[in-house]
């Protein structure tokens, strides 16, 4: 019996401290930023844990046009 392919996307998270040293953020800048509901987390007790795909979006959304 074949398995059923899972289409959906697997959210690759990783706690707040290791996402932001990945992309170079301040933590307390990145808590800042999901603090003021500009980026979605998941908590799991104090812990909080970040998407790749959701920082990588936030970045385009806030980049400055020229």
């Amino acid at each position: 019996m074949a398995t059923p392919r899972n289409t959906a996307r697997t959210p690759q998270l990783i706690g707040a401290k290791p996402r932001s040293r990945e992309y170079g953020f301040k933590y307390t800048s990145l808590r800042a930023i999901v603090d003021r509901g500009e980026l979605p987390c998941i908590r799991i007790g104090r812990a909080m844990y970040l998407d790749r795909v959701d920082v990588k979006r936030w970045i385009e959304a806030s980049k400055e046009r020229g």
